[in-house]
């Protein structure tokens, strides 16, 4: 309607000099700074990094690490191989919190060091994975084996910034579809930040039930958000990670802000060419896609960036739906599916995050109590 396009006009320069803010803040950070943990997270605040990989043969890695304002982790780790095996931790569907002697990438056996900021990254894990070959579900529970896994992560784009190089027009976009009840309608965007990056996982993949190392190299995608924790943050979060067989790689998705925009798209496209591309449109409707919690067996959506539009129509398998839980606040199922993007076919990784009311089993800060029994 007329009163959205003049939305649109208002909310650009805003928008401007929102991003523009945000770079005067990273100007005072160097690369080891930004790919460094906070250590000064306040409550309900998390850093938050999310490694994906995938081929065209059949095989999936994602790990998510999430850093707690108190000194603790939540670990998820999964990966399905090209046979049909999908390894998670034991304790899966319940994410594993760990505690930790101080903010590292490192907990419950996972370890990931920054070799060159932005650059390399060494990944690695010797611990316990439980092994599920059937349908999978919170009912069925495999083998628990021992398995260690290495990966250098190498780039294969440049960082790309949130919110400082999100393309403008879905910003504006996602503002404009909100009611502006007051003058702060700008913080609908949330005050998070971070980056994403996309690489390529090389190494190898070792169970107790294999005979001989698995080696790997994934095409891969990653994110790293800094802020707000999920729980405290979201109501919803939906992407998808796909690798075609041309080599382009994309990540699309959209989420929905409590206190915010119920619709920020974002999204980017890696050509074959090597040619990173932000979105610039999207069709993707959180509350017609799985807004229920019930994932369904195909759906499409259309993206745009650098002037080309993509049409993708997902074929998920919901016969291997994982799921996810954490008493933060949180539910995420996750699975696969075989895409078809415009003339070629990909394979992909759909995260499908709900929020989830429940009591935090995080302990109470350390420092807090310490300055309470003070007083």
């Amino acid at each position: 309607d007329w009163f959205h396009f003049v939305k649109l006009i208002i909310a650009k320069p805003y928008v401007k000099k929102y991003q523009q803010n945000s770079l005067d803040k990273l100007q005072f950070y160097t690369d080891e700074d930004q790919e460094r943990p906070r250590q000064n997270l306040s409550d309900g605040e998390s850093d938050t990094q999310i490694i994906c990989g995938a081929d065209v043969k059949g095989n999936y890695f994602c790990l998510k690490i999430s850093l707690r304002h108190t000194l603790h982790a939540e670990v998820s780790i999964e990966y399905r191989s090209n046979e049909g095996k999908i390894y998670r931790l034991p304790n899966e569907p319940q994410v594993f919190l760990s505690s930790i002697s101080s903010r590292h990438w490192k907990a419950a056996g996972l370890n990931i060091e920054v070799l060159q900021p932005f650059q390399r990254l060494r990944i690695t894990y010797n611990g316990f994975m439980r092994c599920c070959s059937k349908n999978i579900n919170e009912d069925i529970e495999g083998e628990v084996e021992n398995v260690r896994f290495r990966f250098l992560w190498n780039s294969g784009s440049d960082p790309l910034r949130h919110p400082v190089d999100v393309n403008i027009n879905l910003l504006t976009e996602a503002i404009a579809r909100e009611s502006w009840k007051d003058g702060d309608w700008i913080d609908m965007l949330g005050s998070n930040w971070g980056y994403e990056q996309y690489g390529a996982l090389n190494g190898f993949f070792k169970s107790e039930s294999s005979n001989e190392d698995e080696f790997l190299y994934l095409p891969s995608w990653r994110r790293r958000s800094i802020g707000l924790s999920e729980p405290q943050e979201l109501k919803r979060d939906f992407f998808v990670f796909g690798v075609l067989k041309d080599g382009t790689v994309f990540s699309v998705g959209a989420k929905s802000i409590k206190s915010g925009c119920t619709q920020l798209r974002y999204g980017t496209v890696l050509t074959s060419s090597g040619h990173l591309h932000n979105l610039s449109a999207s069709d993707i409707q959180l509350e017609n896609l799985a807004d229920n919690g019930d994932i369904p067996n195909a759906f499409s959506l259309h993206f745009q960036a650098n002037g080309k539009v993509y049409k993708c129509v997902c074929h998920v398998n919901t016969y291997k739906i994982s799921l996810s839980r954490s008493n933060s606040g949180w539910i995420l199922k996750s699975t696969i599916a075989e895409c078809d993007v415009n003339s070629d076919q990909a394979r992909a990784l759909l995260y499908f995050w709900y929020q989830n009311p429940g009591k935090s089993n995080l302990p109470e800060n350390f420092f807090k109590i310490l300055r309470f029994n003070r007083l």
